[in-house]
């Protein structure tokens, strides 16, 4: 469902372009890494320590692999509007001997402090803040006669998160923009994993609606 979310929010956004004057809606999507040390503490890895391994624990892993990105954005002034994204691992990653994949969203401030006339609105910094969740999907592997190896959902972590991010829109032509960002999460008990700070840094490439 987080994960639909923005998709709807994308749905409307386009239906609203058009209606546009001095606004602008932009939708994008790409990949990066999202990082995060490894747990340290038993007590709490995958908030689940009936999993844990007594002696695996030093093994717990660290955050990382390639993740994809959703989002999109509605400014309603040259300098302001507001935006959601969705983060999230592309593959599961081994936890243990259990799979896992985590998935953030997020909704923003936009603010865009340099006036597009002074770049000819060709590169657009923004800075983001806000808040959204983090979903940390646990799974565990089994073997039937009738449909073969499967991955079943073991278990759902979530998490409050605060979000904040810097990017740059780089229009290349007309309305098509890469957009290299990075952003950073503050999520409070951030158990299965070793900080409650998770750094993300991505590239992606998008389209502005309305664009003058």
């Amino acid at each position: 469902m987080l994960r639909a979310v923005p998709i709807i929010f994308l749905f409307f956004l386009a239906l609203a372009a058009p209606r546009a004057q001095a606004q602008s809606v932009s939708a994008y999507v790409g990949a990066g890494t999202a990082t995060d040390s490894a747990c340290t503490n038993a007590t709490f890895c995958l908030d689940q320590p009936d999993l844990i391994v007594v002696g695996q624990v030093d093994n717990a892993p660290k955050m990382t692999g390639a993740f994809g990105k959703i989002g999109g954005d509605f400014m309603f002034s040259s300098h302001l509007g507001f935006g959601v994204q969705t983060d999230f691992k592309f593959t599961q990653g081994d936890y243990l001997g259990y799979g896992y994949r985590p998935l953030f969203f997020d909704v923003n401030a936009i603010y865009h402090p340099i006036p597009d006339n002074l770049t000819k609105g060709r590169v657009v910094p923004e800075i983001e803040g806000g808040v959204g969740g983090v979903r940390i999907n646990s799974y565990i592997s089994g073997t039937t006669a009738i449909t073969g190896t499967q991955s079943v959902l073991l278990g759902v972590s979530e998490h409050f998160q605060v979000h904040g991010a810097v990017a740059l829109k780089l229009y290349l032509k007309g309305g098509i923009f890469l957009k290299p960002q990075v952003d950073a999460r503050y999520v409070p008990n951030f158990g299965q994993f070793g900080s409650n700070f998770t750094p993300e840094f991505s590239v992606s490439l998008g389209y502005t609606f309305g664009r003058h």
